[in-house]
């Protein structure tokens, strides 16, 4: 994978899968904001640790895509807050990539992601 450094935070993309009342959020409606799970940080980062589920500006940092899943590279100062919320944890997904012909699916099962 890709090991943070310096100041940096490397996470993986999520999206919300459902409300906190339980109704399934259709992929193209989703919210704005981006919720990202920490899995590597720099030795200059101070507060965010590996594992912390973080709240970033949708455009913050740069995204690179490694299997299928879309990770994001950010600088410590682009993270607006560590979400501790375990209700918004849980309904929380990582981004999987589909083809573009596998877009049509718009109802999907359990654990189905799809980005456009």
């Amino acid at each position: 994978m890709i090991k943070a450094i310096k100041d940096k935070v490397v996470a993986v993309m999520m999206t919300r899968e459902k409300t906190r009342s339980g109704i399934i959020i259709p992929d193209i409606v989703q919210e704005p904001q981006a919720f990202s799970q920490v899995i590597s940080v720099g030795d200059e980062v101070t507060v965010i640790k590996e594992g912390d589920i973080v709240v970033t500006h949708i455009r913050a940092g740069m995204d690179v895509v490694i299997d299928k899943e879309i990770i994001k590279v950010l600088k410590e100062e682009e993270i607006y807050g560590i979400l501790n919320d375990k209700i918004t944890i849980d309904s929380l997904i990582e981004i999987e990539l589909k083809r573009p012909e596998e877009k049509s699916n718009i109802i999907q099962g359990p654990g189905s992601k799809i980005i456009q």
